[in-house]
């Protein structure tokens, strides 16, 4: 008798960043029928429905649970809950609005907190809106990210919104966006005052089926590497990483890159209770390793996963694994393996050494892939070292102009403040090999 797939579970079918589990009719036989690679899975047809009636039995039970805990009172700094207290018990902070109805949503020209006067609309998503806003303590512009307030008695969302603000706070880093403040104010809502950038998402660079320049693109990959370097360091893993949460802005002719948006950040070290509990999917289906689609615990490697898509979508303008459905989705990121970018039709000739740095990072078993981002550091530096020796050479044999891939002849205004840099990355990674 066919043994069933061991790699799928009822948790993997339930939920995705966009799937709640709550709505999890939408994934049916006919989804997983519809799959166009992977393993053939007419065999295993009884073990999915099985598993797809049990996902729904799950879900009625995850959506009433849900919906007594979303009187729950939570701490908006640790994420605690914290009962009826008035204060924290475990960090001292004021509770006293907890259980209020929920409030209206701010307008523009409003002062929230007494404190920041709304300029501007900048987004909004599905749990809050961003606001540029005055600082009238600052004097100086700030991003506002209000909660809806419909949402200020459920426990996990705000668990996650105070996630965002007490990881990103402590990261303090160059490539990492600044938290300011963050809080209920009295009007009712939480939220959380980031610095405002001027820029636009690093998703909107890559035209598609056309990648970046390579030197450029490494320059960009090393700034996320150093970015998320530090936050590993202090054990948060970011669990999202994406172009659409990487900001690029011009500061005198220079191109400087920030990481924005911890909200499904996991800290590994002194976090007390977890947000989210293994078998629990989160992320973005386009950039999720493998372990988060099944579920299961992650540490750093997810990030590095992520990091590899990333660096062969910005190297080549594509995604590595496609998929129209998430099931599709799911069967690429499980068991197909990207075309190497060395072979890529569209990718011109590479530095020796970064396509398959890429594919490392992309590695379908953590183990498999380099450990931290540190190690990626490294490898990008000797990467690029190479290439500017091998470039000096062509120049002094007089062998032409150098090929398309160069690193050293980048004009300045796509270029990274490099003073002190490598000096940094390489204290860093020293640290890490320690």
């Amino acid at each position: 008798m066919m043994s069933r797939p061991s790699s799928v579970t009822s948790a993997t079918i339930a939920q995705t960043f966009v799937v709640p589990r709550s709505r999890p009719a939408m994934i049916s036989f006919s989804d997983i029928r519809r799959c166009s690679s992977g393993p053939s899975l007419r065999p295993h047809e009884q073990h999915y429905r099985t598993l797809i009636r049990d996902t729904k039995f799950r879900a009625t039970k995850s959506a009433r649970r849900d919906t007594l805990g979303a009187t729950m009172a939570v701490c908006p700094t640790c994420g605690r809950d914290v009962g009826d207290a008035s204060y924290c018990p475990h960090d001292g902070t004021p509770l006293a609005h907890l259980g209020r109805g929920p409030a209206a949503m701010p307008s523009l020209g409003d002062v929230v907190d007494g404190r920041y006067r709304l300029l501007s609309e900048l987004g909004k998503g599905g749990m809050a809106m961003v606001f540029a806003a005055h600082a009238e303590a600052l004097g100086q512009e700030v991003a506002l990210k209000v909660l809806y307030p419909r949402w200020g008695d459920h426990r996990k969302t705000v668990a996650r919104f105070a996630r965002e603000a007490r990881a990103t706070s402590q990261i303090d880093h160059p490539n990492v966006v600044k938290v300011y403040d963050f809080g209920y104010a009295p009007e009712g809502f939480y939220f959380l005052a980031m610095e405002k950038l001027d820029g636009r998402p690093l998703a909107g660079m890559v035209a598609p089926g056309k990648g970046l320049r390579p030197g450029r693109a490494i320059r960009f990959l090393l700034q996320i590497a150093d970015g998320m370097a530090r936050a590993h360091e202090l054990g948060v893993v970011h669990r999202d990483l994406k172009p659409d949460n990487v900001m690029v802005r011009r500061e005198g002719g220079r191109e400087t890159l920030t990481l924005v948006d911890f909200g499904l950040s996991k800290i590994t070290e002194g976090d007390g209770a977890p947000v989210t509990a293994q078998g629990d999917v989160i992320g973005t289906p386009d950039f999720m390793a493998p372990e988060q689609w099944q579920g299961l615990a992650v540490d750093a490697r997810a990030d590095v996963y992520a990091f590899g898509v990333m660096a062969y979508e910005l190297l080549s303008g594509e995604l590595p694994f496609g998929g129209d459905t998430l099931i599709q989705k799911l069967q690429q990121h499980l068991y197909s393996v990207a075309l190497p970018l060395g072979d890529h039709p569209r990718v011109p000739r590479l530095p020796e050494g970064l396509s398959d740095l890429v594919m490392r990072c992309m590695a379908k078993d953590p183990v498999d892939r380099p450990p931290h981002m540190g190690r990626v550091i490294t490898t990008l530096l000797e990467i690029e070292e190479r290439s500017r020796a091998e470039d000096a050479e062509r120049t002094r044999a007089g062998i032409g102009e150098p090929p398309a891939a160069t690193i050293m002849q980048a004009p300045d205004d796509v270029g990274m403040d490099r003073s002190g840099l490598t000096s940094e990355l390489r204290r860093l990674t020293r640290v890490r090999q320690a």
